[in-house]
Protein backbone atom coordinates (compact mmCIF):
# COMPACT_ATOMS: atom_id res chain seq x y z
CA UNK A 1 0.00 0.00 0.00
CA UNK A 2 1.14 3.87 -0.62
CA UNK A 3 1.64 5.81 2.21
CA UNK A 4 3.11 9.57 3.05
CA UNK A 5 6.67 9.78 3.01
CA UNK A 6 6.45 12.00 6.24
CA UNK A 7 4.88 9.26 7.93
CA UNK A 8 6.85 7.36 11.27
CA UNK A 9 7.45 4.06 10.23
CA UNK A 10 7.13 1.45 13.64
CA UNK A 11 8.45 -1.86 13.59
CA UNK A 12 6.71 -3.98 15.35
CA UNK A 13 8.69 -7.13 14.73
CA UNK A 14 11.36 -5.61 16.87
CA UNK A 15 9.68 -5.78 20.09
CA UNK A 16 9.10 -8.22 22.41
CA UNK A 17 5.68 -10.58 22.68
CA UNK A 18 4.20 -8.62 24.74
CA UNK A 19 4.95 -5.86 23.06
CA UNK A 20 3.33 -6.88 20.15
CA UNK A 21 0.42 -7.93 22.21
CA UNK A 22 0.38 -4.33 23.57
CA UNK A 23 0.21 -2.77 20.33
CA UNK A 24 -2.15 -5.17 18.87
CA UNK A 25 -4.65 -4.03 21.81
CA UNK A 26 -3.96 -0.31 21.03
CA UNK A 27 -4.54 -1.23 17.22
CA UNK A 28 -8.22 -2.90 18.18
CA UNK A 29 -8.67 0.16 19.78
CA UNK A 30 -7.80 2.49 17.34
CA UNK A 31 -10.20 0.54 14.62
CA UNK A 32 -13.29 0.48 17.49
CA UNK A 33 -12.72 4.06 17.56
CA UNK A 34 -11.95 4.97 14.18
CA UNK A 35 -8.79 6.13 14.27
CA UNK A 36 -8.30 4.22 11.01
CA UNK A 37 -9.49 5.87 8.35
CA UNK A 38 -9.80 5.97 5.00
CA UNK A 39 -7.45 7.91 1.98
CA UNK A 40 -8.52 8.02 -1.13
CA UNK A 41 -5.54 8.18 -4.42
CA UNK A 42 -7.09 9.01 -7.75
CA UNK A 43 -7.05 6.55 -10.84
CA UNK A 44 -6.61 8.44 -14.10
CA UNK A 45 -7.45 7.29 -16.92
CA UNK A 46 -3.88 8.33 -18.86
CA UNK A 47 -4.54 9.77 -22.19
CA UNK A 48 -7.09 12.52 -20.86
CA UNK A 49 -5.83 12.35 -17.47
CA UNK A 50 -9.85 12.04 -16.46
CA UNK A 51 -10.83 10.64 -13.01
CA UNK A 52 -12.19 7.06 -13.14
CA UNK A 53 -11.70 6.25 -9.44
CA UNK A 54 -9.97 5.89 -6.27
CA UNK A 55 -8.04 2.92 -4.33
CA UNK A 56 -9.09 3.20 -0.76
CA UNK A 57 -5.92 2.93 1.30
CA UNK A 58 -5.90 2.50 5.30
CA UNK A 59 -4.47 5.22 7.65
CA UNK A 60 -3.52 5.37 11.35
CA UNK A 61 -2.22 8.48 13.23
CA UNK A 62 -1.32 8.95 16.50
CA UNK A 63 -1.25 11.29 18.86
CA UNK A 64 1.63 9.84 20.51
CA UNK A 65 3.61 8.31 17.75
CA UNK A 66 2.37 10.25 14.57
CA UNK A 67 1.69 8.62 11.34
CA UNK A 68 1.91 4.52 11.31
CA UNK A 69 3.04 2.72 8.13
CA UNK A 70 0.33 0.69 6.46
CA UNK A 71 3.42 -1.79 5.75
CA UNK A 72 3.57 -2.35 9.63
CA UNK A 73 0.18 -2.04 10.70
CA UNK A 74 -1.78 -4.36 8.04
CA UNK A 75 0.86 -7.37 8.70
CA UNK A 76 0.26 -6.25 12.24
CA UNK A 77 -3.53 -6.81 11.88
CA UNK A 78 -3.23 -9.83 10.13
CA UNK A 79 -1.16 -11.56 12.68
CA UNK A 80 -3.52 -10.49 15.37
CA UNK A 81 -6.60 -11.61 13.92
CA UNK A 82 -7.71 -8.04 13.40
CA UNK A 83 -7.53 -7.43 9.74
CA UNK A 84 -11.51 -8.82 8.79
CA UNK A 85 -12.71 -5.84 11.30
CA UNK A 86 -10.01 -3.38 10.08
CA UNK A 87 -11.26 -4.11 6.46
CA UNK A 88 -15.10 -4.13 7.33
CA UNK A 89 -14.21 -0.68 9.13
CA UNK A 90 -12.66 0.70 5.88
CA UNK A 91 -15.36 -0.26 3.30
CA UNK A 92 -17.83 0.47 4.95
CA UNK A 93 -16.38 4.24 5.92
CA UNK A 94 -15.17 5.04 2.06
CA UNK A 95 -18.59 3.28 0.93
CA UNK A 96 -20.64 5.76 2.93
CA UNK A 97 -18.53 8.91 2.29
CA UNK A 98 -17.94 8.49 -1.54
CA UNK A 99 -21.89 7.64 -1.92
CA UNK A 100 -22.34 11.03 -1.11
CA UNK A 101 -20.18 12.15 -4.06
CA UNK A 102 -20.87 13.11 -7.89
CA UNK A 103 -19.81 10.97 -10.75
CA UNK A 104 -19.75 7.20 -11.60
CA UNK A 105 -15.86 6.64 -10.16
CA UNK A 106 -15.11 3.36 -8.71
CA UNK A 107 -13.57 2.45 -5.48
CA UNK A 108 -11.01 -0.05 -5.30
CA UNK A 109 -10.28 -1.99 -1.76
CA UNK A 110 -6.83 -4.71 -1.47
CA UNK A 111 -7.63 -7.43 0.32
CA UNK A 112 -5.39 -9.79 2.18
CA UNK A 113 -4.50 -13.28 1.16
CA UNK A 114 -5.82 -14.56 4.04
CA UNK A 115 -9.01 -12.92 3.31
CA UNK A 116 -10.00 -14.85 -0.04
CA UNK A 117 -9.55 -17.76 2.26
CA UNK A 118 -12.28 -17.10 4.04
CA UNK A 119 -15.73 -18.66 2.90
CA UNK A 120 -18.40 -15.64 3.99
CA UNK A 121 -15.91 -12.93 2.42
CA UNK A 122 -18.06 -12.28 -0.23
CA UNK A 123 -20.94 -12.50 2.18
CA UNK A 124 -19.36 -9.88 4.47
CA UNK A 125 -18.15 -7.45 2.22
CA UNK A 126 -21.56 -7.60 -0.05
CA UNK A 127 -23.75 -6.64 3.00
CA UNK A 128 -21.30 -3.99 4.20
CA UNK A 129 -21.19 -2.05 0.61
CA UNK A 130 -25.32 -2.70 0.70
CA UNK A 131 -25.64 -1.35 4.15
CA UNK A 132 -24.62 2.15 2.34
CA UNK A 133 -26.17 3.33 -0.82
CA UNK A 134 -22.99 3.50 -2.99
CA UNK A 135 -23.41 0.95 -6.17
CA UNK A 136 -21.43 -2.26 -5.65
CA UNK A 137 -20.99 -2.62 -9.56
CA UNK A 138 -18.42 0.54 -8.35
CA UNK A 139 -16.60 -1.44 -6.37
CA UNK A 140 -13.35 -2.98 -7.54
CA UNK A 141 -11.40 -5.91 -5.09
CA UNK A 142 -7.64 -6.27 -5.20
CA UNK A 143 -5.90 -9.38 -5.38
CA UNK A 144 -1.91 -10.21 -5.28
CA UNK A 145 -0.64 -12.38 -7.53
CA UNK A 146 1.01 -14.78 -5.33
CA UNK A 147 -2.76 -15.88 -4.63
CA UNK A 148 -3.35 -17.43 -7.89
CA UNK A 149 -0.46 -19.90 -7.13
CA UNK A 150 -2.58 -21.69 -4.00
CA UNK A 151 -5.44 -23.23 -6.73
CA UNK A 152 -7.54 -22.88 -3.77
CA UNK A 153 -11.71 -23.60 -4.32
CA UNK A 154 -12.59 -20.95 -1.74
CA UNK A 155 -10.51 -18.53 -3.11
CA UNK A 156 -11.44 -19.38 -6.68
CA UNK A 157 -15.25 -19.20 -5.10
CA UNK A 158 -14.84 -16.04 -3.73
CA UNK A 159 -13.39 -14.45 -7.10
CA UNK A 160 -16.35 -15.83 -8.77
CA UNK A 161 -19.38 -14.35 -6.26
CA UNK A 162 -17.34 -11.21 -6.91
CA UNK A 163 -17.44 -11.01 -10.26
CA UNK A 164 -21.11 -12.51 -10.56
CA UNK A 165 -22.39 -9.67 -8.65
CA UNK A 166 -20.89 -6.89 -11.05
CA UNK A 167 -18.08 -6.08 -8.78
CA UNK A 168 -14.53 -5.24 -10.74
CA UNK A 169 -11.98 -7.90 -9.63
CA UNK A 170 -7.51 -6.47 -10.40
CA UNK A 171 -4.82 -8.32 -10.04
CA UNK A 172 -2.59 -5.91 -7.86
CA UNK A 173 1.18 -5.97 -8.41
CA UNK A 174 1.50 -8.02 -11.35
CA UNK A 175 5.40 -9.05 -12.16
CA UNK A 176 6.19 -9.78 -8.88
CA UNK A 177 4.94 -13.10 -8.29
CA UNK A 178 5.22 -16.23 -10.37
CA UNK A 179 1.32 -16.41 -11.60
CA UNK A 180 0.86 -18.58 -14.95
CA UNK A 181 -0.48 -17.57 -17.93
CA UNK A 182 -3.08 -20.28 -17.24
CA UNK A 183 -3.52 -19.27 -13.61
CA UNK A 184 -3.98 -15.23 -15.19
CA UNK A 185 -6.39 -16.17 -18.15
CA UNK A 186 -8.47 -18.20 -15.87
CA UNK A 187 -9.40 -15.72 -13.33
CA UNK A 188 -12.12 -13.12 -14.96
CA UNK A 189 -9.81 -10.05 -13.85
CA UNK A 190 -10.71 -6.82 -15.44
CA UNK A 191 -7.98 -5.12 -14.51
CA UNK A 192 -3.92 -5.94 -13.87
CA UNK A 193 -2.01 -3.24 -12.38
CA UNK A 194 1.76 -2.92 -12.73
CA UNK A 195 3.67 -2.81 -9.84
CA UNK A 196 5.45 0.46 -9.29
CA UNK A 197 9.10 -1.21 -9.21
CA UNK A 198 9.06 -1.25 -12.83
CA UNK A 199 7.10 1.71 -13.16
CA UNK A 200 9.74 3.73 -11.52
CA UNK A 201 12.97 3.06 -13.98
CA UNK A 202 10.90 2.82 -16.85
CA UNK A 203 12.44 5.91 -18.88
CA UNK A 204 15.42 5.19 -18.14
CA UNK A 205 16.38 0.96 -17.56
CA UNK A 206 15.70 -0.82 -20.96
CA UNK A 207 14.62 -4.16 -18.62
CA UNK A 208 11.84 -2.52 -16.63
CA UNK A 209 10.57 -0.93 -20.01
CA UNK A 210 10.47 -4.23 -21.67
CA UNK A 211 8.54 -5.41 -19.23
CA UNK A 212 6.37 -3.04 -18.75
CA UNK A 213 5.27 -3.29 -22.69
CA UNK A 214 4.85 -7.17 -22.07
CA UNK A 215 2.14 -6.58 -19.58
CA UNK A 216 0.56 -3.94 -21.22
CA UNK A 217 0.16 -5.98 -24.27
CA UNK A 218 -0.50 -9.51 -21.93
CA UNK A 219 -3.37 -7.07 -20.63
CA UNK A 220 -4.88 -5.75 -23.72
CA UNK A 221 -4.70 -9.20 -25.51
CA UNK A 222 -7.08 -10.62 -22.60
CA UNK A 223 -9.13 -7.85 -22.97
CA UNK A 224 -8.30 -6.16 -19.75
CA UNK A 225 -7.57 -2.41 -18.24
CA UNK A 226 -3.96 -2.27 -17.13
CA UNK A 227 -3.38 0.20 -14.65
CA UNK A 228 -0.03 1.65 -13.76
CA UNK A 229 1.22 2.30 -10.00
CA UNK A 230 3.79 4.52 -8.59
CA UNK A 231 3.76 7.02 -11.60
CA UNK A 232 5.30 10.33 -10.25
CA UNK A 233 6.57 11.85 -13.06
CA UNK A 234 5.24 13.24 -16.36
CA UNK A 235 7.98 11.46 -18.25
CA UNK A 236 6.77 8.31 -16.74
CA UNK A 237 3.21 8.97 -17.57
CA UNK A 238 4.34 10.66 -21.07
CA UNK A 239 6.43 6.81 -21.81
CA UNK A 240 3.05 5.05 -20.43
CA UNK A 241 0.71 6.88 -22.92
CA UNK A 242 2.85 6.06 -25.49
CA UNK A 243 3.07 2.40 -24.84
CA UNK A 244 -0.65 2.65 -25.30
CA UNK A 245 -1.39 1.94 -21.29
CA UNK A 246 -4.86 2.82 -19.89
CA UNK A 247 -4.95 3.78 -16.65
CA UNK A 248 -2.19 5.87 -14.12
CA UNK A 249 -2.01 5.72 -10.54
CA UNK A 250 0.23 7.66 -8.14
CA UNK A 251 1.75 10.65 -6.86
CA UNK A 252 1.80 13.00 -10.17
CA UNK A 253 -1.93 12.40 -10.57
CA UNK A 254 -2.91 12.63 -6.79
CA UNK A 255 -1.43 11.58 -3.53
CA UNK A 256 -3.94 9.77 -1.10
CA UNK A 257 -6.58 11.88 0.17
CA UNK A 258 -9.19 12.48 3.41
CA UNK A 259 -12.92 12.02 2.52
CA UNK A 260 -13.22 16.37 2.72
CA UNK A 261 -10.41 16.36 0.15
CA UNK A 262 -11.21 14.15 -2.09
CA UNK A 263 -14.61 15.61 -2.34
CA UNK A 264 -13.22 19.28 -2.95
CA UNK A 265 -11.33 17.54 -5.55
CA UNK A 266 -14.50 15.43 -7.73
CA UNK A 267 -15.60 19.24 -7.79
CA UNK A 268 -13.52 21.05 -10.11
CA UNK A 269 -11.53 17.66 -11.51
CA UNK A 270 -12.75 16.05 -15.28
CA UNK A 271 -14.09 12.56 -14.95
CA UNK A 272 -15.24 9.74 -16.87
CA UNK A 273 -16.31 6.37 -16.33
CA UNK A 274 -14.25 3.09 -16.55
CA UNK A 275 -15.05 1.25 -19.50
CA UNK A 276 -12.56 -1.10 -19.45
CA UNK A 277 -9.51 -1.37 -22.29
CA UNK A 278 -10.26 -0.05 -25.53
CA UNK A 279 -9.80 -2.53 -28.28
CA UNK A 280 -9.39 -0.12 -30.74
CA UNK A 281 -6.60 1.79 -29.10
CA UNK A 282 -3.16 1.49 -30.43
CA UNK A 283 -1.66 -0.95 -28.38
CA UNK A 284 1.88 -0.95 -27.77
CA UNK A 285 2.70 -3.05 -30.72
CA UNK A 286 1.23 -0.92 -33.37
CA UNK A 287 2.95 2.45 -31.87
CA UNK A 288 6.68 0.60 -31.69
CA UNK A 289 6.42 -1.36 -35.11
CA UNK A 290 4.05 0.65 -37.27
CA UNK A 291 6.05 3.85 -36.49
CA UNK A 292 9.23 2.47 -37.21
CA UNK A 293 7.51 1.38 -40.46
CA UNK A 294 6.08 4.22 -41.51
CA UNK A 295 9.06 6.49 -41.52
CA UNK A 296 11.23 4.12 -43.26
CA UNK A 297 9.12 2.04 -45.53
CA UNK A 298 10.44 2.42 -49.61
CA UNK A 299 6.04 2.56 -50.08
CA UNK A 300 3.77 4.72 -49.28
CA UNK A 301 1.67 3.55 -46.70
CA UNK A 302 -1.78 5.33 -44.64
CA UNK A 303 -4.53 4.04 -42.62
CA UNK A 304 -7.98 5.72 -42.23
CA UNK A 305 -10.54 4.33 -39.76
CA UNK A 306 -14.06 3.43 -40.16
CA UNK A 307 -14.90 6.81 -40.80
CA UNK A 308 -12.57 7.06 -43.33
CA UNK A 309 -10.26 9.98 -41.84
CA UNK A 310 -6.77 9.15 -42.28
CA UNK A 311 -5.13 8.50 -38.80
CA UNK A 312 -1.10 7.77 -39.81
CA UNK A 313 0.23 8.78 -43.32
CA UNK A 314 3.97 8.70 -44.13
CA UNK A 315 6.01 10.55 -46.05
CA UNK A 316 5.77 8.57 -49.03
CA UNK A 317 2.03 8.72 -49.24
CA UNK A 318 1.62 12.53 -49.00
CA UNK A 319 4.04 12.70 -51.75
CA UNK A 320 1.39 11.15 -53.81
CA UNK A 321 -0.40 14.18 -53.45
CA UNK A 322 2.14 16.84 -53.11
CA UNK A 323 1.43 17.21 -49.14
CA UNK A 324 2.69 16.14 -46.00
CA UNK A 325 1.49 14.00 -43.82
CA UNK A 326 0.48 16.83 -41.28
CA UNK A 327 -1.93 18.22 -44.01
CA UNK A 328 -3.63 14.82 -44.23
CA UNK A 329 -4.08 12.82 -40.84
CA UNK A 330 -7.11 14.09 -39.28
CA UNK A 331 -8.85 14.57 -42.55
CA UNK A 332 -10.76 12.51 -45.34
CA UNK A 333 -10.14 12.65 -48.84
CA UNK A 334 -13.10 15.27 -49.22
CA UNK A 335 -10.58 17.76 -47.80
CA UNK A 336 -7.80 18.01 -50.41
CA UNK A 337 -9.23 16.24 -53.25
CA UNK A 338 -11.97 17.43 -56.28
CA UNK A 339 -14.86 16.33 -55.47
CA UNK A 340 -15.83 14.07 -58.11
CA UNK A 341 -12.03 11.92 -57.26
CA UNK A 342 -13.09 12.03 -53.58
CA UNK A 343 -16.73 10.41 -54.00
CA UNK A 344 -14.84 7.86 -56.17
CA UNK A 345 -12.45 7.24 -53.44
CA UNK A 346 -14.41 7.03 -50.90
CA UNK A 347 -16.88 4.68 -52.58
CA UNK A 348 -13.65 2.36 -52.83
CA UNK A 349 -13.45 2.56 -49.04
CA UNK A 350 -17.01 1.64 -48.25
CA UNK A 351 -16.31 -1.61 -50.81
CA UNK A 352 -12.70 -2.10 -48.66
CA UNK A 353 -14.76 -2.11 -45.47
CA UNK A 354 -17.15 -4.77 -46.55
CA UNK A 355 -14.47 -7.23 -46.77
CA UNK A 356 -13.77 -6.52 -50.58
CA UNK A 357 -9.55 -5.50 -51.38
CA UNK A 358 -9.38 -2.95 -54.14
CA UNK A 359 -6.37 -2.87 -56.36
CA UNK A 360 -5.83 0.29 -58.92
CA UNK A 361 -2.83 -0.70 -61.06
CA UNK A 362 -2.41 2.53 -62.58
CA UNK A 363 -3.81 4.83 -60.29
CA UNK A 364 -2.96 9.08 -61.27
CA UNK A 365 -3.37 11.47 -58.53
CA UNK A 366 -5.71 14.81 -59.37
CA UNK A 367 -2.95 17.17 -60.83
CA UNK A 368 -0.43 14.40 -61.46
CA UNK A 369 1.51 13.01 -64.10
CA UNK A 370 2.81 10.33 -62.08
CA UNK A 371 1.42 6.18 -62.03
CA UNK A 372 0.90 4.64 -58.13
CA UNK A 373 -0.13 0.84 -57.76
CA UNK A 374 -2.60 1.39 -54.87
CA UNK A 375 -4.14 -1.67 -52.49
CA UNK A 376 -6.60 -1.04 -50.56
CA UNK A 377 -7.37 -3.57 -47.77
CA UNK A 378 -9.80 -4.01 -45.02
CA UNK A 379 -8.12 -4.20 -41.58
CA UNK A 380 -10.04 -6.40 -38.19
CA UNK A 381 -9.72 -6.46 -34.79
CA UNK A 382 -9.12 -9.99 -32.94
CA UNK A 383 -12.66 -10.72 -32.97
CA UNK A 384 -12.71 -10.14 -36.52
CA UNK A 385 -14.37 -6.61 -36.32
CA UNK A 386 -13.04 -3.65 -39.35
CA UNK A 387 -10.96 -1.02 -37.51
CA UNK A 388 -10.34 0.31 -40.53
CA UNK A 389 -8.68 0.55 -44.35
CA UNK A 390 -4.71 0.37 -44.84
CA UNK A 391 -3.74 1.71 -47.85
CA UNK A 392 -0.44 0.72 -49.79
CA UNK A 393 1.30 2.61 -52.96
CA UNK A 394 4.30 1.95 -55.34
CA UNK A 395 5.52 4.34 -57.80
CA UNK A 396 4.97 2.43 -61.00
CA UNK A 397 5.96 5.81 -63.30
CA UNK A 398 8.92 4.25 -64.40
CA UNK A 399 7.81 0.83 -65.10
CA UNK A 400 4.85 1.78 -67.07
CA UNK A 401 6.78 3.96 -68.68
CA UNK A 402 9.09 0.76 -69.96
CA UNK A 403 6.28 -1.54 -70.98
CA UNK A 404 4.90 1.73 -73.06
CA UNK A 405 8.36 1.16 -74.97
CA UNK A 406 8.75 -2.36 -75.00
CA UNK A 407 4.56 -2.30 -76.10
CA UNK A 408 5.79 -0.35 -79.24
CA UNK A 409 8.17 -3.30 -80.38
CA UNK A 410 5.22 -5.74 -79.59
CA UNK A 411 5.05 -6.41 -83.55
CA UNK A 412 8.58 -7.08 -84.04
CA UNK A 413 8.43 -9.46 -80.74
CA UNK A 414 5.94 -11.44 -82.30
CA UNK A 415 7.39 -11.70 -85.66
CA UNK A 416 10.47 -13.05 -83.70
CA UNK A 417 8.14 -15.60 -81.98
CA UNK A 418 6.15 -16.43 -84.65
CA UNK A 419 9.72 -17.61 -86.95
CA UNK A 420 11.71 -18.97 -82.91
CA UNK A 421 9.35 -19.44 -79.88
CA UNK A 422 11.34 -16.39 -78.08
CA UNK A 423 9.62 -14.54 -74.86
CA UNK A 424 11.17 -11.10 -74.25
CA UNK A 425 10.72 -10.17 -70.35
CA UNK A 426 12.06 -7.73 -68.09
CA UNK A 427 12.33 -7.45 -63.93
CA UNK A 428 13.86 -4.55 -61.85
CA UNK A 429 17.14 -4.66 -60.32
CA UNK A 430 15.04 -7.15 -57.24
CA UNK A 431 14.51 -9.87 -59.40
CA UNK A 432 10.79 -8.86 -59.84
CA UNK A 433 9.67 -9.96 -63.18
CA UNK A 434 7.38 -6.84 -64.48
CA UNK A 435 7.10 -7.28 -67.83
CA UNK A 436 6.63 -10.49 -70.02
CA UNK A 437 6.12 -10.87 -73.89
CA UNK A 438 3.49 -13.06 -75.08
CA UNK A 439 4.00 -16.79 -75.52
CA UNK A 440 2.72 -18.16 -78.96
CA UNK A 441 -0.33 -19.41 -78.38
CA UNK A 442 -1.60 -16.69 -76.16
CA UNK A 443 -0.92 -12.89 -76.99
CA UNK A 444 -4.12 -10.86 -76.41
CA UNK A 445 -3.76 -10.23 -72.86
CA UNK A 446 -2.09 -7.71 -69.92
CA UNK A 447 1.82 -8.09 -68.82
CA UNK A 448 0.38 -9.07 -65.17
CA UNK A 449 -1.91 -11.76 -66.87
CA UNK A 450 0.64 -12.81 -68.79
CA UNK A 451 3.43 -13.20 -65.63
CA UNK A 452 1.17 -15.47 -63.97
CA UNK A 453 0.34 -17.03 -67.48
CA UNK A 454 3.94 -17.85 -67.94
CA UNK A 455 4.09 -19.22 -63.93
CA UNK A 456 1.51 -21.64 -64.31
CA UNK A 457 2.83 -23.11 -67.62
CA UNK A 458 6.36 -23.64 -65.78
CA UNK A 459 7.10 -27.25 -65.26
CA UNK A 460 6.35 -27.49 -60.97
CA UNK A 461 9.58 -28.99 -60.16
CA UNK A 462 11.13 -26.02 -61.87
CA UNK A 463 9.57 -23.68 -59.91
CA UNK A 464 11.68 -23.20 -56.77
CA UNK A 465 14.70 -24.28 -58.31
CA UNK A 466 14.56 -21.46 -61.14
CA UNK A 467 13.90 -18.72 -58.69
CA UNK A 468 16.66 -19.71 -55.97
CA UNK A 469 18.93 -19.86 -58.83
CA UNK A 470 18.37 -16.14 -60.37
CA UNK A 471 18.16 -14.39 -57.03
CA UNK A 472 21.46 -15.84 -55.77
CA UNK A 473 22.93 -14.59 -59.61
CA UNK A 474 21.75 -11.45 -58.92
CA UNK A 475 24.36 -9.86 -56.63
CA UNK A 476 27.12 -10.68 -59.70
CA UNK A 477 25.93 -8.38 -61.77
CA UNK A 478 26.58 -10.86 -64.88
CA UNK A 479 24.64 -12.27 -67.78
CA UNK A 480 22.65 -15.12 -66.33
CA UNK A 481 21.29 -18.46 -67.85
CA UNK A 482 18.63 -21.40 -66.79
CA UNK A 483 16.59 -24.05 -68.29
CA UNK A 484 13.48 -25.09 -67.63
CA UNK A 485 10.34 -27.12 -69.17
CA UNK A 486 7.50 -25.27 -70.25
CA UNK A 487 4.22 -25.91 -71.95
CA UNK A 488 3.82 -24.20 -75.46
CA UNK A 489 1.68 -25.11 -78.28
CA UNK A 490 1.39 -28.55 -77.17
CA UNK A 491 0.16 -30.31 -73.91
CA UNK A 492 3.76 -31.90 -73.10
CA UNK A 493 6.57 -29.89 -71.71
CA UNK A 494 9.46 -28.69 -73.83
CA UNK A 495 12.87 -27.54 -72.17
CA UNK A 496 13.70 -23.93 -72.25
CA UNK A 497 16.89 -21.66 -71.98
CA UNK A 498 16.22 -18.56 -70.23
CA UNK A 499 19.07 -15.54 -70.58
CA UNK A 500 19.39 -12.19 -69.09
CA UNK A 501 22.03 -9.25 -69.08
CA UNK A 502 21.51 -6.30 -66.95
CA UNK A 503 21.16 -2.98 -67.75
CA UNK A 504 23.26 0.14 -65.95
CA UNK A 505 22.06 3.22 -65.33
CA UNK A 506 24.45 6.30 -65.62
CA UNK A 507 25.61 5.95 -61.94
CA UNK A 508 26.92 2.06 -62.78
CA UNK A 509 24.34 0.48 -61.11
CA UNK A 510 21.88 -2.16 -62.06
CA UNK A 511 18.41 -0.61 -62.77
CA UNK A 512 16.97 -3.42 -64.53
CA UNK A 513 17.33 -6.48 -66.01
CA UNK A 514 16.35 -7.89 -69.76
CA UNK A 515 15.80 -11.29 -70.99
CA UNK A 516 14.66 -13.73 -73.47
CA UNK A 517 12.99 -17.14 -73.19
CA UNK A 518 14.16 -19.38 -76.27
CA UNK A 519 12.86 -23.15 -77.26
CA UNK A 520 16.15 -25.30 -76.45
CA UNK A 521 17.46 -26.44 -79.77
CA UNK A 522 17.75 -30.13 -78.58
CA UNK A 523 15.15 -31.50 -76.04
CA UNK A 524 17.17 -33.70 -73.20
CA UNK A 525 16.50 -34.67 -69.85
CA UNK A 526 18.29 -32.09 -68.58
CA UNK A 527 20.52 -30.15 -68.92
CA UNK A 528 22.92 -30.21 -72.15
CA UNK A 529 21.21 -27.62 -73.91
CA UNK A 530 22.09 -26.41 -77.89
CA UNK A 531 21.38 -22.70 -78.36
CA UNK A 532 21.73 -20.50 -81.12
CA UNK A 533 23.88 -17.67 -78.76
CA UNK A 534 24.62 -15.19 -81.43
CA UNK A 535 20.80 -15.06 -82.15
CA UNK A 536 20.00 -14.93 -78.08
CA UNK A 537 22.63 -12.01 -77.48
CA UNK A 538 21.29 -10.16 -80.65
CA UNK A 539 17.74 -10.23 -79.15
CA UNK A 540 19.62 -9.18 -75.27
CA UNK A 541 21.56 -6.50 -76.78
CA UNK A 542 18.76 -5.12 -78.42
CA UNK A 543 16.49 -5.07 -75.34
CA UNK A 544 19.53 -3.38 -72.97
CA UNK A 545 20.65 -0.73 -75.71
CA UNK A 546 19.77 2.51 -74.08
Amino acid sequence: MHYPQESVVVDFDQFTSDTVRIAALKLDEAIRCGDIWPSFQPIVELGTEAIVGFEVLARWKDTTHGAFSPTEFIPLAEKSGLIDSLTDNLVRRACSEASRWQGEFILAFNLSPGQFRDSDLFQTIRMIVNSTSFPPTRIHIEITEGLLLENNETVQSNISAFKAAGMGVALDDFGTGFASLTQLHAFPFDKLKIDKSFVTNIVTDSGSRKIVESVIGLGQSLGMAVVAEGVETRQQADMLRLLGCDLGQGWLFGKPLNAAQTASLLDHHLQKPLTGHKTTAPSFQRVHQLEALYHAAPIGLCFLDTTFVHTSVNMRFAKMFALSPEDMIGRTVHSFMPATDAESVTQDLRRVLTGETIIREAYKPPRSDQSFLVVNQRVIDGDGKPIGVSVTSIDVTAHLRVEDVLTQTEDHARWTIDSSPNIPWASDPQGNVYFMGPTPDVTKISVTDRISDWMSRMHPDDHVRVRQEWLDWLPSQMPFETQFRLRLRRDEFQWMVSRAKPHFDSHGCVDKWYGVITEAQIQCNPPVLSLSNAHISDQLSFLVRD
